[in-house]
């Protein structure tokens, strides 16, 4: 009789498989909502970075200019530039822009290239572009691995109006190459 009860007791405090199955499952639902949330957070702030950078640039801009007495954005000729589109790097290393960025702030690429052609950013009732979304004046980022933080990005700066519209838009498919495009300003003269 003492055997029958020692057989139930060792039954009773083991786990059968189907409770070991359904624990590991759980676990790998959990761990998969874990890794797929890391993802998401990385990206979230790739592109919170991303837009603390361009605002810090864009205030930069706006402080040259009243130092140096400029009230229109410059067209791009206005730096002798040995490129229609001159990077920020370029722009740091050759004009007082320089004393207006943040020391923080990585330009040592050519991440951001301004882009100013005078040329008008078409909108319509909605503010949204009617096709032409690489018109005004941009600080372009045409580096195709950022473009999969283009939505976070858009999210972060225009609260995910989309890429024809706001202050942020882009392009993943552009005859040029992936762009991300960052509005100073929709023309010449709004600075």
């Amino acid at each position: 009789m003492m055997r029958g009860k020692q057989k139930n007791e060792i039954r009773k405090r083991a786990f059968t498989l189907i409770e070991l199955l359904i624990v590991i499952l759980i676990v790998g639902i959990l761990a998969t909502i874990a890794i797929v949330s890391y993802g998401n957070m990385k990206e979230r702030a790739k592109a919170a970075k991303m837009a603390a950078d361009l605002k810090q640039i864009e205030t930069a801009f706006h402080l040259w200019a009243t130092s140096e007495g400029v009230s229109s954005w410059w067209q791009e000729d206005v730096w002798k530039a040995p490129t229609d589109e001159p990077t920020l790097d370029w722009l740091s290393k050759n004009t007082s822009l320089k004393e207006w960025l943040p020391s923080a702030l990585n330009v040592d690429n050519n991440l951001y290239v301004y882009d100013n052609d005078l040329d008008t950013f078409d909108t319509s009732v909605n503010n949204c572009a009617n096709g032409v979304i690489y018109a005004g004046v941009n600080l372009n980022i045409w580096d195709p691995t950022l473009i999969s933080s283009a939505e976070a990005l858009d999210k972060q700066i225009d609260n995910g109006d989309g890429p024809k519209c706001g202050k942020l838009v882009w392009d993943k498919t552009g005859t040029d190459g992936n762009f991300i495009g960052y509005k100073l300003g929709n023309n010449s003269s709004d600075l």
